[in-house]
This record gives C-alpha cells, structure tokens and sequence, in this order.
C-alpha cells in the first residue's frame, strides 16, 4: 500500500467516524502437569489394593476440563478379559471392583492456577509386572463454543508438533 499524499503533506485523513469494540470471550491454552510424575507401587499381592497421592497442577491462566485416560504399556496377558488395554486408551474410572486403576476425580474443571490433590488407586487382578501411562486431555473448544476432546493419537501428534517446536526455537532456524 502507498500514501496518496504528496511528499512534505504532513496532515492525514480526517476520522469521520470511530467504533471501539470490546470482545470478552474465555480462551487460554493450558496444560495439566502430575506431581509426583511417576508413581511406583512395587510389589503388590494379587487382588489386594494399594492407594498413592498424587496432583494435578494446573500453572495456566484459564480453567481447564480434564479428562484422564490410561492404556497397559505392558502386562499380563490375561489382565482383562474382553478388553485391550493393551491397544487401546480407556478412561480412567472413579470406582469400580474389576478395575487395575481407578482415581479420585478422574474429569471434571481445574481451575486457573491450582493443584487439585487426589488419590491413585491399584489393585492387580494377575501376576506379573504391569506398565500403565496416564494421559490427560484437556478439552478444545469448537466453532460453535462446545467443547470437545481431542482423541488421544491427535493429542500426541499435537505434543509432538509442541516439542519439535520447542527444540526449533531453542536450536534456532539454522541447525
């Protein structure tokens, strides 16, 4: 674009009219954090259970729906019949007497710049060693304000792309 104004014209176009808009909407990007980030149970019995503290950290300005999922990196084969944890994430489950892993509020808000403390619960049904990751994910917000969640192979695309970010700024352009 070019000014139309001859050189040495120092006075622009007169404003006729001005409008000021004010755009109040909820937004953010957040993250929840565990803390401790790994737990050990070590050497359980089978069918007997043992419950740990753990935190969910939440250091983000805006309030955050959570949803916890977990999947079996590796186990017992026979951990549960009919269902793969193995392929598969699962949401986590408030209760529940079959189930390996349950947790004190496993969805729900955390709000802007808390720490929720809760309580992990295992309860082998096998014997053997088992693995579980835990995944939480976070809601995203559609065209049309509902919320929605993120399957959790997009999420990990989208840490991925996060983290290959990251080491691009860090490095810089020219590796």
């Amino acid at each position: 674009m070019r000014d139309s104004r001859q050189i040495g014209v120092a006075e622009g176009a007169d404003i006729i009219q001005s409008i000021g808009v004010v755009l109040v909407c909820p937004g953010g990007g957040g993250a929840v954090s565990f803390s401790p980030p790994s737990v050990d149970f070590g050497v359980k019995l089978v069918n007997y259970s043992e419950t740990k503290p753990i935190s969910l950290i939440n250091g983000s300005d805006c309030d955050i729906y959570y949803e916890l999922l977990h999947h079996l990196k590796n186990g017992p084969p026979s951990v549960l019949p009919g269902e793969d944890l193995l392929s598969s994430w699962v949401p986590v489950k408030e209760k529940g007497e079959h189930e390996l892993l349950v947790m004190d509020n496993p969805f729900g808000i955390l709000p802007a710049r808390s720490n929720l403390k809760s309580k992990i619960t295992f309860q082998p049904n096998d014997h053997g060693k088992y693995n579980f990751q835990v995944l939480c994910n976070v809601a995203r917000v559609d065209k049309n304000g509902e919320r929605i969640m993120l399957p959790p192979d997009q999420l990990q695309l989208q840490n991925n792309n996060l983290i290959a970010l990251s080491d691009a700024a860090v490095d810089g352009p020219d590796r």
